[in-house]
């Protein structure tokens, strides 16, 4: 009997030897061929299995596009094997055939996708918005349907400051600064402080298509350097953990905890956890509905003695739909990193 492993290696000079993941070298043939053998596979086990999409996850959208297509495929299917030698032939399952079926005679529709994401702003300080409309695998063919846009800049107490819309053609790219709006609303900002602010992100295809590279990415540009990340949609209520460095000297941490629900809620930041000897402070950070409310840390003495150069381990609990995102900055505010947690 071929060894399952035989049928998972590539073949030299394929066709479909196109690497997806440059990261762990996961070839289209590769995964048609994983296919192949566990038809039923989900995309989370695929990227479970091969850890592709895991490392710098620059290839979640392709990935996930050559997954179903490789699923629909018809050559695609269970390999029966009857000796050693090559696939006699694929059969396909009752559910298999009635989900083709239902494909063919579904009609595709649109439907609108959002995104909330932190607006940072200050001294030298700006915020864009990106959003790039091009067709899946940049293979020149246009697929990607026009898309309508609406930017709501909302300001930390979560009133709406300003609506931006836009349609963004196929194959074009729209650039926004979302953060002028909301420094407008000071006579002057204050040097060394950081503001804050969210925007959300709303997008739906002015016809039915494959939507390609529109998730929302925002860009902070600061008087040394800039950042990128892409927009991540809100979490719901629970408790959750994050770990990071505590070096004040060098670098200032911030979380800007963003609420998602039409109703004020407190979230309750709780660190140092787990040091022996240190009681955990709770701080308990009221966010009005739809608002942003940026929190630093900082360590009481002993437990700053106590953790030293040794990461601090961060708790927070929230009551319904929200987001946290961690910011780390220069003291000057020149450089800064962000992430969604």
């Amino acid at each position: 009997m071929t060894d399952t492993q035989d049928l998972l290696r590539e073949a030299p000079g394929s066709a479909e030897d196109t690497v997806i993941c440059g990261c762990t070298q996961l070839s289209l043939a590769a995964l048609r061929r994983r296919i192949a053998v566990n038809p039923a596979m989900s995309f989370e086990t695929l990227i479970a299995e091969t850890g592709a999409g895991t490392k710098c996850t620059a290839c979640l959208l392709d990935l996930e596009y050559h997954f179903v297509e490789a699923q629909r495929d018809p050559n695609t299917g269970p390999v029966v094997r009857t000796g050693d030698e090559e696939p006699a032939e694929r059969e396909i399952s009752f559910k298999r055939k009635l989900y083709r079926w239902l494909d063919r005679i579904s009609p595709m529709v649109v439907f609108p996708l959002s995104n909330t994401v932190p607006v940072l702003f200050g001294r030298d300080i700006e915020q864009f918005v990106w959003i790039t409309n091009r067709s899946m695998l940049f293979e020149g063919n246009v697929c990607a349907p026009m898309m309508k846009m609406a930017l709501i800049v909302r300001d930390r107490e979560g009133r709406t400051v300003r609506t931006f819309r836009q349609d963004v053609t196929a194959e074009s790219s729209w650039r926004c600064n979302v953060s002028s709006c909301l420094a407008e609303r000071y006579s002057d900002l204050e040097p060394g402080r950081l503001y804050g602010g969210s925007v959300e992100i709303q997008r739906i295809g002015a016809s039915a298509g494959i939507r390609g590279t529109t998730r929302p990415q925002i860009e902070i540009v600061t008087a040394g350097a800039a950042c990128a990340v892409h927009g991540q949609a809100m979490s719901g209520p629970g408790r959750f953990w994050f770990s990071c460095l505590n070096r004040p000297a060098d670098e200032r941490m911030y979380f800007a905890v963003l609420n998602g629900s039409e109703r004020g809620q407190t979230v309750k930041i709780s660190y140092p956890m787990d040091v022996p000897g240190i009681e955990p402070v709770v701080h308990d950070v009221a966010v009005p509905a739809h608002g942003t409310v940026l929190h630093q840390l900082s360590l009481p003495a002993p437990a700053a003695q106590a953790i030293g150069s040794n990461a601090v381990t961060v708790s927070w609990k929230a009551e319904t739909t929200h987001k946290l995102w961690g910011i780390c900055t220069t003291p000057q505010l020149d450089r800064i990193s962000i992430d969604h947690m």
